[in-house]
């Protein structure tokens, strides 16, 4: 899961390379310390949701959302909380929000949605 969830997100680890990494410790010397860190964040992440399995049971919240995106930006951007600056999407024209009081709006409008449903691959789905 950490390698295709890294995947989707530009990495280019492969599963082999990212296998030695979670299980060895073993970072690829073809690959960027970035895409190290995003790999164990990633692994984190998974870890920190089986650890605290309460909060997708209880409903996703604007501060659980918040506390997994802290995992996984951790020692790859200095910022904290909603982004205050410009992002965009290599090989798309999607422009992301750029205001982050928008962002908190409609981020806590799509937790609602997600928290709406009682089937989890629906939640999963919506998410």
């Amino acid at each position: 899961m950490s390698w295709k969830s890294s995947q989707i997100a530009g990495n280019t680890y492969t599963l082999l390379d990212t296998e030695f990494l979670i299980k060895a410790g073993i970072a690829s010397s073809t690959n960027t310390k970035e895409e190290t860190q995003m790999i164990l964040n990633h692994k984190e992440v998974f870890q920190f949701l089986i650890e605290h399995v309460d909060i997708l049971t209880k409903g996703l919240t604007f501060s659980s959302a918040e506390q997994v995106h802290t995992i996984l930006m951790k020692d790859l951007i200095e910022e904290k909380g909603l982004r205050r600056s410009v992002v965009g999407i290599t090989g798309s024209r999607y422009q992301p929000l750029d205001n982050q009081f928008k962002l908190r709006e409609d981020l806590e409008e799509l937790l609602a949605t997600v928290n709406g449903s009682q089937d989890v691959w629906t939640q999963a789905l919506t998410a």
